[in-house]
């Protein structure tokens, strides 16, 4: 039994060293396509109208609800919408 639990602990050790080694390798790429993306997003945004660009930014980051951004900005709320 010991030299069982022995070989199945090698086994474990391995399999999570082979896992943390391909997390590992995988970061760089990942951070990379994040960043690519958020650049995407930033000029996506950029291109948009002013009013717009503030609209979504208020109700999708700052989680304001239509009817509160129309009253802020002085529009109707089907304009906001």
């Amino acid at each position: 039994d010991h030299l069982r639990n022995e070989g199945t602990r090698a086994r474990l050790h391995e399999a999570l060293i082979s896992d943390e080694q391909e997390l590992c390798s995988d970061a760089p790429q990942a951070a990379l396509e994040a960043s690519n993306d958020l650049r995407h997003i930033e000029a996506a945004l950029r291109g948009l109208p002013d009013k717009t660009r503030q609209i979504f930014l208020l109700n999708r980051i700052h989680g304001r609800k239509y009817g509160e951004i129309a009253t802020v900005m002085g529009l109707s709320q089907s304009a906001v919408e």
